[in-house]
């Protein structure tokens, strides 16, 4: 298990859990659309 934290110095904003990221897809072995996404570039960890 990993766990991401990001944070902002001085934010006040509300503490939130994101919902988990599966890395691979039901075969167990290829990575989903959006962890290649993420590896890639192509979007970002937190959606921003």
């Amino acid at each position: 298990i990993r766990i991401v934290v990001r944070a902002v110095l001085g934010a006040r904003g509300k503490l939130s859990i994101r919902p988990p990221l599966a890395l691979h897809g039901p075969s167990g072995n290829a990575p989903t659309e959006r962890t290649e996404m993420i590896n890639n570039g192509l979007a970002s960890l937190f959606g921003d």
